[in-house]
This record gives C-alpha cells, structure tokens and sequence, in this order.
C-alpha cells in the first residue's frame, strides 16, 4: 500500500478581497461589501489553484479532507482530485470565520497530516485557535496582510513544499509566530501588531551546524543532541516505552538509567521500573497504567529502515494498536533518514490492517529542536 498524504484543505473565499481596491484588508463583513462594491474579485481560489495544480500528478498520493463549495470542495473537483467533504458552511455564499473554525475542528479530529490554507493573517489566526500549536499546518498567501511566518512567499512554493514531502525529502517542522494587525489602525496610517501565537508548519530541510564536523554530519553528536531535547520534554507522568537500537540507547545512559541497547526498557520521571521487558511485561505494564498516558520512543532499525516489526519484536502488534501511532515519538538523524532516498519508514507489525492504519506521514525528531515530517508506509 502506498504511503498517502491526508491534507484538509481551507480556503477563505473573501481573503484578499480589499487589497486591490486601497481597503487595507477584509476583515468585518462591511468592508467585503465595500470591496465588492468598488469591484473587488475573490482571488483566494486562484491562488490555490496555483498551489494545487503543482500536485495533480500526486493525485494517487493524497487524500483531501474538504469544506463544501466555495471553501476547497469546488476546486478539487474541477482538479480531478478525490476528496471526502466533511463540513458544510450554514451559508455557502457568505462564509464566514465559524465556518473556518469548525472545519479545521473536523480536520484536526480526523487526525489529518497537514491543514493547507488559503487566506491571510486572520485565517491563520482562525485556525490557530481551532487546532492549537502542535496541528501542522501551511498558508497559501492569499489574503490582504501576510506578516505572520505561516506562509510560503508564493502559491506555487506551497505546491513545491508539499512534493518534497511526496518524494520524502528532508522536510522539517518548526513552530512560526501567528501575526495579525489592527486594520482600523492601519488605514489611518498606524501599524499595531499583535502575535496570537504560534503554528507548526513545514519548512524546508536541512543540516544543523551545531552537529557537523567538516561539515558531515555526526551521528554521536546528533544522538546527543536528540536526547537532550527528549528529555527535557518528558512529562514526569507519563509511562515511557524506550526501544532498542543506539539512538535510544544513548537517551538511557544520558536518563542514568542502567537500560539495555537490544531491549525495551519501562521508564518513568527518570526512573527504570522495567529493564530489557517481554512483549507480555509490556502488556501487563500497559494495563496497570491504563488510565495513564503512555508513550513509546524508538527508532529505526537496520540499513532497511524499518521503524517497526524487525529488530523490535517485543513491541508487538497488541502493543501498537494499543498506543496508537499519535502516542510514537520517533527519533533519528537527518543522516539515516536520508540514506532512505526518500523510502518510507517501514511497518511490519504482523498485522495488516494495522500497518495501514499506521501509513502516512509522522514526526521524526532529527536533533535539539528539530523535526521532520517524513512517510511511514508498508
């Protein structure tokens, strides 16, 4: 089964309706009306139209999650792209900002690997409120103000970020400030801007100075790197499950931990509670700390990258389909996912209909701070 991209699509069909008649926005529906007045067009469509015609020949690769009509369905129609429809606006000739809000709820419920937007800085506002901070997302430039580092500098760009994340290239993720300003204020000649927090979006990959040695990257310094920024991010409460492999190894012994290179170890607050565990210690674990979050850290194995099945046999599928894959951190260097040339992370649980539900795009911690979204298939 090929590795599919689930993208909800959203597109604000008023975004950018005052900018070419001197309106400094479109913000309030009396200034749409005013737009339309003086003949403004909609041009949130066209924009991504630019976007989206770069993907047509992924179209077997992605799978639209969309808003009926005017807001995406209309457009991937007449693409040729197939779609399931989620929400429908109360009014589809005057959308408005609840219709942006409820359909990047749905989008975020049905767990999508990216929310794609056309609009401007209040539309990435909109859905930054819907979905919070760890919901990837990325603007299409559409809209009257642009000032927040949410969207790509042209329509086609957007189109060309999400190819690299088609064909596996190193696509990181990093959080970027939602900007927006006082429209009123800005068409008496001030400039007020507020920050309203920030949104995880997809950049472009690449290597960390700070881990390379003439300039190649060091896997022992990267291995440092990545579990110092694991844990200073674990939750004292939470069970963790550390798997196999060096990477993981190297989290241990930074933890203090006398924890094994070839098993999975039980972790919590800093603490072994189980060392080298069996598949049905696993369980047993789990089930004791059912009304508890419980997290599994692994990385991949062997030159085949394969993340899971061989090489961690005591995760078994039970255990898997247990923690689900939002419970999966991930941890490998830039290095080893590259010498991938863009195959998938492998996913060989047994199961089948458990590897597919797994298939699709996950986050791979690839340094201090650094992220990438990268394929995870069959």
């Amino acid at each position: 089964m090929a590795t599919r991209l689930k993208i909800g699509l959203i597109i604000n069909p008023i975004a950018g309706l005052g900018g070419r008649v001197a309106l400094q926005g479109s913000d309030g529906e009396d200034i749409q009306q005013q737009a339309l007045l003086l003949g403004a067009k909609p041009e949130a469509e066209n924009r991504a139209h630019q976007t989206l015609k770069r993907l047509v020949h992924f179209r077997d690769s992605i799978d639209f999650l969309s808003i009926k009509g005017a807001m995406g369905s209309e457009l991937l129609s007449l693409l040729g792209f197939s779609q399931q429809v989620c929400f429908t606006p109360k009014d589809p000739q005057h959308t408005s900002e609840e219709d942006t809000l409820a359909a990047a709820s749905i989008f975020k419920q049905q767990k999508v690997d990216l929310i794609l937007f056309a609009g401007g800085d209040g539309t990435a506002r909109n859905i930054l409120q819907a979905v919070g901070e760890e919901q990837l997302c990325l603007g299409i430039p559409a809209g009257c103000k642009i000032y927040s580092g949410v969207f790509t500098v042209t329509p086609e760009n957007a189109g060309e970020l999400i190819e690299q994340l088609l064909k596996g290239s190193l696509v990181e993720m990093q959080p970027s400030q939602v900007l927006d300003i006082n429209e009123q204020s800005y068409r008496e000649g001030g400039l007020s801007t507020r920050v309203f927090g920030e949104m995880l979006v997809p950049k472009n990959g690449g290597y960390v100075q700070a881990v390379k040695i003439a300039g190649v990257e060091s896997e022992e310094l990267v291995q440092q790197d990545i579990a110092a920024w694991v844990i200073e991010n674990l939750d004292p409460d939470t069970l963790y499950l550390i798997g196999s492999g060096s990477s993981c190894k190297v989290i241990k012994d930074e933890l203090g931990i006398d924890g094994s290179l070839l098993g999975v170890d039980v972790v919590q607050d800093g603490q072994c509670l189980l060392k080298d565990a069996t598949e049905q210690q696993l369980l047993d674990m789990m089930m004791q700390w059912s009304d508890k979050s419980i997290k599994l850290i692994i990385t991949i194995i062997g030159g085949q990258g394969i993340l899971l099945g061989r090489g961690n046999h005591q995760v078994c599928h039970q255990v898997i389909a247990q923690l689900g894959k939002e419970n999966l951190i991930v941890i490998a260097s830039k290095g080893k996912i590259k010498a991938l040339q863009g195959k998938p992370l492998g996913v060989d649980t047994g199961d089948q209909d458990l590897n597919e539900k797994l298939s699709g795009f996950i986050a791979v911690i690839t340094g201090y701070d650094d992220t990438i979204i990268y394929p995870l298939g069959v």
